[in-house]
C-alpha cells in the first residue's frame, strides 16, 4: 500500500496558491510573481512545520523549553526557505516557472472530505519504519528506551519530506549545482536541529504522553486511497517493502 505524509493547510491558503498558479500560467514572468511566491512558500513551510512539530507538543503538554527549541528550529527553517527560494526563483525562465507552478499545484491535494492538504509520497517501507516504532511504544511505553529509534524515524521522515518539497522541484526545473547546494545546506541545517532537539523532547515522555505522541506520529502516514488526486502518488521506497 502507498502512503502520503500529510498535513492540513488552511483552505484560504490553498485557494491563494491555486490562484497564483493560474496567474503564472497567464503571465509566466518571474519578476511579476517572485515576491508573492516566496511569501506563499514561507507561509506553507511555517504552517506545515507547526503541524509536524508544535502540534504533538501541545498534545503531550510539553513545557516552554521544548516549545522554544522547536519554535527556534521552525523559524530557522522558514528563514532559510525565504533566502534560498528568493534567490532561485529569480533565476527562472518562463518554462521553468511553469514547471514549478505545476509541481506546486500537484503537491496540494484535496481530501474526499474537502480539506486542503500538503502531501508528500512515502513508500510502504518508510511507512512501516514509523509503524514499527509506534507498535513498540504502545507495547512498552517506558521513557528513554524508544528515544533513539523514534528520533531516527522522525529525522528520516523529515528528510523524505524536505527532499520532496525542495529537491524534486529543482530537478524538474533543471536548476544548476549552485541552487542544489543552497537547498542542501538548508535541509542539513533543519535535520541538524531536529537531531539536536529530538532526544531532549522524546526522552522525558512515558505512559499516556508517549502513547499520544506515537498516535500523532502514526496519523501522519495516510493511505493514498483517502485522497481525491491519487495519480500524484505513484511512489517508491528507499527501504525494502515489509514482508
Amino acid at each position: 500500500m502507498a502512503y502520503v505524509l500529510a498535513s492540513p493547510i488552511p483552505e484560504a491558503l490553498g485557494i491563494r496558491v491555486f490562484e497564483k498558479v493560474s496567474e503564472i500560467r497567464n503571465n509566466p514572468d518571474i519578476m511579476q510573481h517572485a515576491d508573492a511566491i516566496v511569501r506563499l512558500l514561507c507561509e506553507i513551510s511555517e504552517v506545515t512545520l507547526n503541524y509536524y512539530f508544535l502540534r504533538p507538543l501541545d498534545l503531550i503538554h510539553a513545557g516552554n523549553f521544548g516549545q522554544r527549541l522547536v519554535t527556534m528550529g521552525i523559524q530557522t527553517s522558514v528563514g532559510l526557505t525565504r533566502t534560498t527560494s528568493g534567490r532561485l526563483l529569480r533565476q527562472m525562465d518562463s518554462t521553468q516557472l511553469l514547471k514549478f507552478a505545476q509541481w506546486v499545484e500537484d503537491t496540494i491535494v484535496i481530501e474526499q472530505s474537502g480539506r486542503y492538504m500538503l502531501a508528500c509520497p512515502v513508500g510502504p517501507g518508510d511507512a512501516e519504519m514509523v509503524f514499527e516504532v509506534v507498535r513498540k511504544i504502545r507495547k512498552n511505553p517506558v521513557k528513554h528506551i524508544h528515544t533513539d529509534q523514534t528520533v531516527n524515524a522522525a529525522v528520516e521522515i523529515t528528510r523524505i519530506s524536505l527532499n520532496h518539497f525542495a529537491i524534486e522541484p529543482l530537478n524538474l526545473m533543471r536548476v544548476g549545482a549552485f541552487g542544489h547546494k543552497l537547498v542542501d545546506m538548508a535541509i542539513h541545517a533543519g535535520l541538524g536541529i531536529l537531531r539536536m532537539t529530538g532526544p531532549k523532547l522524546v526522552n522525558p515522555l512515558e505512559g499516556e504522553d508517549l502513547i499520544a505522541f506515537a498516535g500523532f506520529f502514526e496519523g501522519l502516514m495516510v493511505p493514498v486511497d483517502q485522497y481525491s488526486f491519487q495519480k500524484h502518488f505513484e511512489v517508491t521506497s528507499t527501504r525494502s517493502n515489509p514482508s
